[in-house]
């Protein structure tokens, strides 16, 4: 249909994303929560990277929901960051990254 508007691009809309206030030891719990707006979202990634560089996706890869917590168990000592990546249809991606910290 010719006539038909053009959707208007909505960008993502990440409310809060939050990792943990303080350092934890190595077999602590990292607790991340977070949530985003849904309107358009064709997917929604979490990520950690390492403190060696590497990244790892977390929830096994697959898109996460717009309202949740993932704890991560610390297992090695060093600095972490915990990256979520929402993506829209027509309106790009957002990101938001929080730090971890693990104590040796």
């Amino acid at each position: 249909d010719p006539s038909a508007p053009n959707p208007t691009p909505v960008p993502p809309s990440i409310e809060y994303f939050t990792g943990p206030q303080s350092a934890v030891g190595v077999g602590e719990v990292i607790l991340i929560s977070w949530k985003f707006s849904t309107q358009d979202v064709v997917s929604a990634k979490l990520n950690r990277t390492n403190p060696d560089g590497s990244v790892t996706q977390l929830y096994g890869g697959a898109d996460v929901p717009p309202e949740g917590t993932y704890e991560d168990l610390a297992v090695t000592a060093g600095e972490y960051t915990y990256t979520l990546t929402v993506t829209t249809e027509f309106g790009g991606s957002q990101t938001a990254a929080v730090p971890g910290f693990v104590a040796g």
